[in-house]
């Protein structure tokens, strides 16, 4: 069974989060959700986007980005375990769901 690109994304993201301080499993899903989302979005990126782009409301989004992240940690602890070797994720965007009238192939 092949692993799927954002299933490396999902991995890599968790993987690191777990090198960091103590964060709550929601957290944490909001956190790839969130990532996933700023690689695949292309245009505007703002809470009301997101929202419109995930199954995600705008204030989960409003009330996760005010809590306080120690990006430092998640930096280190990413870097550490990826510095031995390259690496390159690449994503097609075609392959994550998107809304309204005009996407192609609904």
């Amino acid at each position: 069974m092949e692993i799927q690109p954002l299933d490396q994304l999902t991995k890599i993201i968790n993987d690191a989060l777990d090198g960091t301080a103590k964060l709550r499993k929601s957290f944490k899903t909001f956190f790839v959700i969130t990532s996933i989302l700023f690689l695949s979005m292309t245009k505007r990126k703002n809470f009301t986007q997101m929202a419109l782009s995930s199954d995600c409301c705008e204030s989960r989004f409003r009330q996760n980005f005010r809590k306080k992240f120690d990006w430092l940690g998640y930096n280190r602890a990413y870097c550490r375990e990826k510095l031995q070797h390259r690496i390159a994720m690449p994503i097609d965007p075609s392959y994550i769901p998107k809304t309204g009238k005009h996407t192609p192939g609904t």
